[in-house]
């Protein structure tokens, strides 16, 4: 809390190298013995262990949590995929016609409680080989349409339907 006193350490700390080496050594002994990954790894499962012990004491008695959130997802997803429809479409033919098939991406995600299921997004890279047959790298098969769908998000209207399914919810898996 006192300035001065700060910037009178801060000097000294600048002026004396042999004090500098024996901070930096004190601080990392410090941050090997109380970050070290296993431990923080520990603090953060036993923290999710009770967040979701609280979650699960919470959500049994709400109505909302049980069946309204599921609804909304399913009615929102459903009325999204029919509005944007034209879009999807015009999107899917521009990606068959600039990147060609398969138009839809689908990629392994962890869901609720770990369980994996298959997202679906439209296809932003092209399938561009080397001399041998291996891919190339992101950089080199992701073209500008590829960018633009990625940044516009447009490539992620397809996971409505993981949505609508109940895969995904309207604010994620």
């Amino acid at each position: 809390g006192d300035i001065a006193d700060l910037s009178v350490c801060l000097r000294r700390v600048a002026r004396d190298p042999a004090l500098r080496r024996a901070l930096g050594s004190a601080a990392r002994d410090r941050v090997t013995r109380d970050f070290a990954p296993t431990i923080v790894t520990s603090g953060l499962l036993d923290l999710y262990a009770r967040l979701a012990a609280d979650s699960a004491g919470k959500s049994r008695g709400s109505w909302y949590r049980r069946f309204g959130k599921r609804a909304f997802d399913a009615v929102g997803a459903a009325a999204a995929i029919v509005l944007l429809l034209p879009l999807l479409a015009a999107v899917a033919l521009i990606v068959r016609t600039l990147l060609g098939s398969p138009v839809l991406f689908w990629h392994s995600r962890p869901g609720l409680n770990g369980v994996p299921f298959w997202l679906v997004k439209f296809r932003t890279m092209a399938d561009r080989r080397d001399h041998a047959g291996t891919l190339l790298p992101d950089e080199e098969r992701l073209g500008a349409v590829g960018r633009f769908l990625r940044a516009a998000s447009l490539d992620e209207l397809p996971e409505l339907w993981n949505v609508l399914v109940g895969e995904m919810s309207l604010v994620g898996p």
